[in-house]
């Protein structure tokens, strides 16, 4: 929460997803498998604003490409669940190989507009 609120402070955005604003998370890493202090995910907000890197705060993009989206209703602690769902049950037998590229998860709505159990989560994993 706390890279939230830097990151909502330096963007100059209210902290609420709306027309103009997205909020993501890229995750290079699977949390279940990589030790917490070597996780890389990066909070993210979209916005049409010049923003110039500066510190911690730099800029992403996210490639283009085919991406299986899976939305979600729920406590974002069961997230991982989620995933593993995802790669273990959904990807073998569908028909989508995975895609060297980075996954992603894009919010809805934020905790402070919901319930934990009404927070409502897209989740793209890359595909080919």
């Amino acid at each position: 929460t706390k890279a939230w609120d830097q990151l909502i402070r330096f963007v100059g955005t209210d902290g609420i997803p709306n027309g103009e604003n997205e909020y993501l998370s890229l995750s290079r890493d699977v949390l279940s498998i990589t030790q917490p202090e070597q996780f890389r995910m990066y909070a993210c907000i979209t916005t049409n604003k010049r923003i110039k890197p500066s510190g911690k705060f730099g800029i992403q993009k996210v490639e283009g490409g085919r991406y299986a989206v899976f939305t979600y209703k729920g406590s974002y602690r069961e997230l991982d669940s989620v995933y593993c769902n995802i790669y273990r049950y959904w990807i073998p037998q569908s028909k989508y190989t995975l895609r060297d590229n980075i996954s992603f998860e894009k919010y809805l709505n934020t905790p402070n507009q919901v319930n934990e159990e009404e927070l409502v989560t897209e989740i793209y994993i890359p595909i080919e």
